[in-house]
């Protein structure tokens, strides 16, 4: 298992990063998790609804910095994978030398899609956001369902917010999480969903029953429509109160 983080997704440029990470303690367990969101639509060169969130495919590289206090992540999603690996193959070359791994937002992805990357000392959170949710239908469907994955991914994210800033169920996030924890123990585990820093304090319940949990923030931290870009004061005052209360 991996070590835990304190998430921030849709950075645009290495200045904000920087910014953030100068928010963070002098030591600390957990890493700042520097996401950069990437389409299927990029990759081909469209661009998507979302221009306040999703850098030019070919700038991503420029995002990242090589700071070890830094876990940096392609959050990646498409509605076509059918060539999933050369997608994320490419991916690889785009995130450039300081990438550490990627998020794949969609459901239940082809585990056999993600054979080829495992091997690469990649991190590989799955985020399980609403669509993965309906489809596991119980809690034992869940724990089916993920089983696939065992030795593919290192991580689990239950995000069904997906960013748009909507809280998440404490209690039905609380039961996968103990799912995660009894039955894939080498897995990481963390929860997304309606985080700033004016509700982080909501999630001391999980982190006290789940140590190691990490979290992360997208929908909240944000400037108002149509604008739509990440609010970097918002942001630091997030971490800082996020590192205060988990570690």
């Amino acid at each position: 298992m991996q070590g835990p983080y304190i998430g921030v997704t849709g950075f645009m440029t290495s200045s904000e990063v920087e910014a953030v990470l100068g928010a963070l303690p002098e030591k600390s367990r957990y890493s700042l998790m520097v996401g950069v969101l990437a389409s299927g639509k990029a990759l081909q060169g469209e661009q998507g609804k979302w221009p306040g969130r999703y850098s030019a495919i070919g700038k991503i590289k420029d995002i990242f910095v090589p700071d070890l206090r830094a876990v940096n992540l392609i959050h990646y999603a498409t509605a076509d994978r059918t060539n999933l690996p050369d997608q994320l193959k490419a991916l690889v070359e785009l995130g450039g030398r300081f990438l550490n791994g990627f998020q794949l937002n969609m459901a239940w992805p082809n585990p056999c899609d993600l054979e080829g990357i495992a091997f690469r000392g990649l991190r590989i959170v799955l985020q399980i956001g609403t669509k993965a949710l309906e489809q596991s239908q119980s809690m034992s469907g869940f724990r089916e369902l993920l089983g696939a994955y065992d030795g593919l991914i290192t991580d689990v994210l239950i995000d069904p917010s997906g960013g748009t800033g909507q809280p998440f169920n404490v209690e039905d996030v609380r039961s996968r999480l103990s799912i995660v924890r009894e039955y894939f123990p080498k897995l990481g585990f963390g929860v997304g969903g309606g985080l700033s820093w004016e509700t982080i304090d909501a999630i001391v319940p999980l982190a006290s029953e789940f140590p190691g949990l990490s979290i992360d923030a997208e929908g909240r931290l944000r400037t108002p429509q149509p604008e739509d870009k990440l609010d970097v004061e918002r942001a630091k005052q997030y971490v800082l109160r996020a590192f205060q209360i988990m570690g």
